[in-house]
């Protein structure tokens, strides 16, 4: 029996015939000529070698043979429109995972907007969220365990596909009783000799804070070095020393009690981006979130400091 000769045409034709018992009914469903249909019969039989329907000018009679396949029949066809409906909505990103790996302060400020808008009127797709630090986020995409990071465009590996999304100032924190309380604004200079309150390395902001006032020549007293923003806010606050954080930080963090002033002059923003691997296709729900992000950044009153470069990533 050479099973790969037989059609899903072939069983289908047959399917309708046995179920209906007769070749006009068929032909009239199928918009086929009885006997386009009667050959679909006949190479069936040939290639399984039995008799699945006996026919004469009035009736059609189902075999034992044909009422076995019938049930084969039917758990095909069956099987096969649940697989392509579960399909097609797949490809209209109506089923499926978004894996999403990002910053933990975009992750805990603005992505719940955004994920309200992707899933709204979608509850059957499923979710997959890694927050951190950015060489967390960047190490997930390079494995393949996510498929689009929000992180910022600094350390990151070549070869990534990268589109700006966000830009943010930088702001000086510092406990109330500290003398920036008095100032509209610092430098990256007026950092120096400060005791101060360090992000961790391998986190965008320690990137780009170390290379700041290493260009502005200054030299701070590293006194703590934490993993968590909430906890530099709670040394800060404490009054074990300045720090300079992104305009998210405080948006994510709920640092509003604490001293904040813009870092003016010369010095860097923190560029946010969407990152995905390079020469791989993204699924439908990976760039339906891509679209719809894109839609709800625009919308979004966005804090002092932070202001939308993509209209689409």
């Amino acid at each position: 029996m050479a099973i790969d000769d037989v059609t899903l045409h072939q069983i289908r034709v047959f399917r309708e015939v046995a179920r209906t018992r007769s070749y006009t009914s068929a032909a009239r469903h199928m918009n086929l000529s009885q006997s386009t249909l009667s050959r679909s019969v006949s190479q069936l039989e040939r290639t399984l070698g039995v008799t699945l329907l006996q026919r004469d000018t009035r009736n059609v009679v189902v075999t034992a043979e044909g009422e076995e396949f019938l049930k084969v029949a039917d758990q095909l066809i069956d099987t096969l429109s649940v697989g392509l409906e579960r399909f097609d909505r797949y490809a209209k990103a109506q089923q499926g995972t978004l894996a999403l790996a990002t910053l933990a302060s975009f992750a805990a400020a603005v992505l719940p907007r955004l994920l309200s808008a992707f899933f709204s009127g979608n509850e059957s797709l499923d979710f997959h969220l890694v927050d951190g630090g950015n060489d967390d986020v960047l190490r997930h995409l390079e494995q393949g365990t996510v498929e689009v990071a929000i992180t910022a465009d600094v350390e990151v590996p070549q070869g990534l596909w990268v589109t700006p999304v966000l830009e943010e100032k930088f702001y000086g924190v510092a406990p109330d009783d500290h003398p920036w309380a008095d100032q509209d604004a610092v430098t990256w200079n007026d950092f120096d000799a400060e005791q101060y309150v360090a992000a961790r390395s391998g986190t965008s902001i320690r990137a780009i804070t170390d290379q700041a006032l290493a260009d502005a020549g200054a030299e701070v007293r590293l006194r703590f070095e934490v993993a968590n923003i909430a906890t530099l806010g709670g040394l800060v606050r404490a009054g074990f020393g300045v720090s300079a954080l992104p305009a998210l930080e405080f948006m994510g963090y709920r640092l509003d009690d604490l001293t904040r002033v813009p870092i003016v002059g010369p010095g860097p923003h923190r560029v946010l981006a969407v990152i995905s691997r390079p020469h791989t296709e993204l699924s439908p729900t990976a760039r339906r979130f891509r679209k719809v992000a894109a839609q709800e950044l625009r919308r979004m009153s966005l804090p002092t400091g932070i202001s939308v470069l993509a209209a689409e990533p």
